[in-house]
C-alpha cells in the first residue's frame, strides 16, 4: 500500500473518529441541555404554582375583608334601624300616655291606681304623707287631694302622667310616674333584644 493511500485511510479513520467523539458530544450536550430545561421548568412550574397559590390566598383574604365589612355595615344598619324603630315606639307611648292625662278619665285613672298602690304594696300599716304630680296634672292632683284629703303637691318636672307616693313622713316614696314606667320598659326591652342577640 502507497502513502497516499495509507494517509488517505488515516484520513478517514481521523474523521470517523471525530465525528463520533462530535456526536458523542453533541449527543451529551443534548442530554445536559435537556435536563437543564427540565430543571427550569420544574423551577418555573413550582414559581408559577407559588405564586397561584399566593394569589388565590390574597383573594380569599380580600374576600373575606369584603364579607366581614359587608356583614358588620348590615350589622351597624341593623342596630341604627332598629334603634331609630325602638325611638320611634317609645316616643309613640310617651305622647299617647301624655294624651291620655289631657282626658276627663284621667283623674279618676289615677286616684284608681293610688288606692290600688296602697292597698296592693303598702297595706294597712302605711301612712301617706303625701302625693307629688308633675307639673302638668294640676287638675288630677286637686281632683285627689277632694276625694282622699291626702296632701298633693305639684314637681318642676314632667312626669308624662302617674305620682309618686310619699309615706312614712316622706322618708321613702313610691315612683308610679308614667315616665319612670317607660324608662323601665325601654330599659327591660333593650335587656331582652341584647340577650336575644341582636343587638337592639
Amino acid at each position: 500500500m502507497n502513502i497516499s493511500k495509507k494517509l488517505h485511510a488515516f484520513e478517514k479513520i481521523i474523521r470517523l473518529e471525530a465525528e463520533e467523539q462530535n456526536a458523542a458530544a453533541l449527543s451529551e450536550t443534548n442530554e445536559k441541555y435537556d435536563a437543564a430545561r427540565a430543571e427550569i421548568n420544574i423551577e418555573l412550574n413550582g414559581r408559577a404554582e407559588r405564586r397561584f397559590a399566593a394569589e388565590c390566598a390574597r383573594a380569599e383574604l380580600e374576600k373575606n375583608k369584603k364579607v366581614l365589612s359587608a356583614s358588620a355595615a348590615s350589622k351597624k344598619t341593623l342596630i341604627e334601624l332598629r334603634g331609630r324603630l325602638t325611638d320611634g315606639l317609645f316616643e309613640n307611648a310617651a305622647r299617647r300616655l301624655a294624651d291620655f292625662t289631657a282626658t276627663p278619665e284621667y283623674p279618676e285613672y289615677i286616684l284608681k291606681r293610688i288606692d290600688e298602690t296602697v292597698a296592693g304594696t303598702l297595706g294597712d300599716k302605711a301612712e301617706i304623707s303625701g302625693i307629688v304630680f308633675g307639673r302638668n296634672d294640676a287638675d288630677a292632683a286637686e281632683y285627689v287631694l277632694r276625694a282622699r284629703g291626702i296632701p298633693v303637691s305639684l314637681s318642676a318636672e314632667d312626669f308624662i302622667g302617674g305620682f309618686i307616693l310619699k309615706f312614712n313622713d316622706g322618708n321613702a316614696s313610691l315612683d308610679m310616674t308614667f315616665k319612670t314606667k317607660i324608662t323601665e320598659a325601654r330599659k327591660n326591652y333593650r335587656t331582652v333584644a341584647l340577650n336575644a342577640g341582636d343587638g337592639a
